[in-house]
């Protein structure tokens, strides 16, 4: 009896030897790969942020601007992420979860870019370019309300859900791929301050 008491007490020990040994390595594998996970992350922010505005974005938007006659004023907006108000307190690693966290600064939108030879004055209904004998460019006054309605549009929750998309995408695949590279499996997220917690 004494014996087989023994050989328990002896298989319990070479299986916490194990077990504890087994665990102290995968612990320090966890911590190397931790520790290259945020050294490959600081090294992707730094080289971002070497462009300091990093375009995710770009939507085309045609505004109505009320007058005789009613006048159609395409136009382009480009959405921008200002990757130098991105600190390295923004970029998290997770070593539980395996996953890189980026607090994103709120989406930059460039002032529209109006298309003056697409501008179109609304005839009995129909869209037609402004006569050659006409003024070949509407007044200022008339550009300048396109280009206050288009920025308008540039900012409602339809535009603004697709560049804020475009956004997460652009930001989390230029950090996922260099820790793809560096044998690094992880998740990487990308969000906004409005949408954390």
């Amino acid at each position: 009896m004494k014996s087989l008491i023994k050989w328990i007490i002896l298989a319990l020990m070479i299986f916490g030897l194990t077990f504890g040994g087994a665990y102290y390595y995968q612990q320090q594998a966890n911590l190397k790969q931790g520790g290259a996970a945020r050294s490959t992350a600081a090294t992707t922010l730094k080289s971002l942020q070497e462009q300091p505005r990093l375009p995710v974005f770009s939507a085309s938007f045609v505004a109505v601007v009320s007058g005789q006659p009613a006048t159609l004023v395409p136009g382009v907006v480009r959405y921008e992420i200002d990757v130098a108000k991105i600190a390295q307190r923004d970029v998290k690693w997770d070593d539980k979860r395996k996953t890189l966290a980026i607090a994103l600064p709120p989406l930059v939108l460039s002032a529209p870019e109006v298309d003056a030879g697409a501008i179109r004055a609304i005839d009995s209904g129909a869209a037609a370019a402004i006569p050659d004998g006409a003024e070949p460019l509407p007044d200022d006054a008339v550009r300048k309300s396109g280009e206050d309605e288009i920025a308008k549009l540039a900012r409602g929750e339809s535009a603004m859900a697709l560049a804020r998309e475009a956004a997460r995408g652009v930001i989390e695949r230029s950090f996922a791929m260099p820790l793809r590279a560096a044998g690094i499996k992880a998740v990487v997220k990308a969000t906004f301050a409005d949408e954390q917690g």
